[in-house]
């Protein structure tokens, strides 16, 4: 789960140096809220 929560970040992090990339930013940066639950519960 961590694996992929780096690779999202890091993937997020080359869509922020593209202007086209900022709208797809935020649905993954809902997206990333709505997975916490999920990651919290793995954790436990």
């Amino acid at each position: 789960m961590e694996f992929l929560r780096d690779k999202l970040h890091s993937c997020g992090d080359w869509l922020s140096r593209r202007r086209e990339g900022r709208q797809l930013r935020g649905r993954m940066k809902e997206t990333s809220k709505l997975l916490d639950p999920v990651r919290a519960a793995s954790r436990s």
